[in-house]
């Protein structure tokens, strides 16, 4: 960057110390706007930036220290440098603090202030690469991060696609069942990091289902201790199946201990309180409501208002109180219009 591209702010009382100034760094190629007072040069600040203000201390109306403080809040790019007749040292210690760059002390040696000068914008121009470097970076790490991700759910389609062939349920549950973790997550104020964690969770949590047989996933009565087992299994088998291309550990939580419960007695680590990872106790409440509300093929779906009464129920046994509690502040109607007519569909257990 050219001088001429560096506009500095010469804020000054005196018309002489502006004009001395000012011809010092034109004739080095800046480009200098004289100010004679610190209204006049919050005026200018208004109108077009600096990379740089010149700052006398004792002017008329407001000082130059009010002017120092004024510039790092409202005009955070423009360097800030001291140029003053006051050499008493707390002063410029308390001018470091609120930010200038320099302390130079009247009477003026002109090159040790161009010295100042060019260090001064040397140093912001380095800390504006960096911060741009890093809006690069962090823009770059958002892209790489989203095609992962697809590439990750591109490598999981042959299996969903495998597993909706033999029961077209799943993604339909899967789906209305992240959607309403994602709405509970919301409504318990979590992170929107952590919102989209346990959303990813719930969409993949019965990928283990793959594994389990279909005379179980479809029986039409009641499962026994061993079926039920063999169902239960799912989520030590979908653990397996993502481990390797799934490093998040709340996503994972959801694949693996959506099936705990609160009171210690689930599968398949019989986790208890608040051992259980938080995004699968919430994954826990929202799969059980959406397959109570669904159609399964031992039983017809509840209606949404038993459904809810059959979550307080299982208040502080299946599920964390403090979970349950957010549920029931979910608007019903919200929850009609998320889980939708999911009746309609074939049931998976």
């Amino acid at each position: 960057m050219s001088n001429q591209e560096e506009p500095i702010l010469v804020v000054d009382d005196e018309e002489m110390v502006r004009a001395i100034i000012s011809e010092k760094l034109t004739l080095s190629g800046f480009s200098c706007t004289p100010a004679s007072s610190t209204s006049d040069a919050l005026q200018k600040l208004d109108q077009s930036p600096f990379s740089l203000a010149l700052v006398d201390i004792r002017m008329p109306g407001a000082s130059g220290m009010e002017l120092l403080r004024e510039i790092r809040i409202s005009y955070p790019d423009t360097v800030v440098i001291i140029v003053t007749g006051v050499s008493d040292a707390a002063t410029a210690i308390e001018a470091m603090r609120l930010g200038a760059r320099d302390y130079i002390v009247k009477p003026l040696n002109l090159e040790a202030l161009l010295l100042s000068v060019e260090r001064a914008l040397e140093t912001r121009r380095i800390i504006k690469e960096n911060r741009e470097y890093r809006l690069h970076l962090e823009e770059k790490v958002r892209e790489q991060t989203k095609k992962v991700r697809e590439l990750f759910l591109g490598a999981l389609r042959p299996i969903a696609q495998a597993l909706e062939n033999r029961d077209p349920y799943w993604r339909r549950h899967s789906q209305t069942a992240a959607e309403v973790a994602a709405s509970l997550a919301r409504e318990m104020s979590l992170p929107q990091e952590v919102v989209e964690k346990v959303r990813l969770g719930l969409q993949l949590h019965d990928i283990g289902m793959i594994g389990v047989s279909e005379k179980v996933l479809h029986k039409p009565g009641p499962l026994t201790e061993e079926e039920h087992n063999h169902m239960m299994a799912h989520t030590t088998l979908g653990g397996e199946l993502l481990s390797p291309i799934v490093e998040d550990q709340d996503v994972m939580a959801v694949i693996k201990h959506h099936h705990e419960r609160w009171d210690g007695n689930g599968l398949p680590d019989r986790l208890k309180g608040p051992e259980i990872p938080l995004s699968a106790r919430i994954a826990s409440l929202a799969d059980a409501y959406v397959a109570m509300v669904s159609p399964r093929p031992h039983r017809q779906p509840l209606s949404q208002e038993k459904a809810r009464e059959e979550i307080m129920k299982a208040s502080g046994t299946l599920f964390d109180p403090h979970i349950v509690s957010a549920f029931m502040r979910l608007p019903a109607d919200s929850l009609v219009r998320t889980v939708g007519d999911i009746s309609e569909s074939p049931a998976m257990a």
